[in-house]
């Protein structure tokens, strides 16, 4: 019985840590148009990069899905999509292998599917074009990058 209790012990008083582990907790709005969060998180989805993007540029970005999607901070009423592009662009271009601009004629881009861990996550608060922004940490599961054809405008 002993052992039963030292067990539950053990598992009240480490559970927290394991659990703050894959969370973000708020840290302070930055005044630059970000909420800043601390700590890290593991999520799963679809990495992008689209060479010609109007709006972003030229950056590698990424979409959580399914149950991980629920990690990326939003405050209540905030209805945008779990989405956000890497502060270590160079980094996130070499991890998945998209480096460099697709040959085939008509292709702007790419993407393809990993899941990632994330820190330095800074949620994009204005109103205009703008995005959330996180640290590439590692990345596991990851898909070989599909061409994208260029968007017409």
């Amino acid at each position: 019985m002993k052992t039963l209790i030292a067990l539950f012990a053990v598992t009240a008083l480490t559970l927290p840590v394991l659990t703050s582990a894959e969370s973000l907790q708020f840290k302070r709005s930055s005044g630059d148009g970000y909420d800043d969060y601390t700590g890290q998180i593991t999520v799963s989805g679809e990495y992008s990069r689209d060479f010609d993007d109007e709006v972003q540029g030229d950056v590698v970005c990424f979409v959580a899905k399914g149950g991980s999607a629920k990690l990326i901070p939003r405050k209540k009423g905030d209805e945008r999509s779990p989405w956000f592009c890497f502060r270590n662009q160079k980094t996130a271009a070499q991890t998945f292998k998209i480096n460099n601009r697709p040959a085939n004629k008509g292709y702007c881009g790419y993407k393809g599917t990993a899941t990632v861990t994330i820190n330095q996550y800074s949620t994009y608060t204005e109103i205009s074009e703008g995005s959330d922004l996180a640290q590439l940490i590692s990345a596991k599961n990851v898909s070989a990058p599909k061409q994208t054809k260029c968007a017409s405008y």
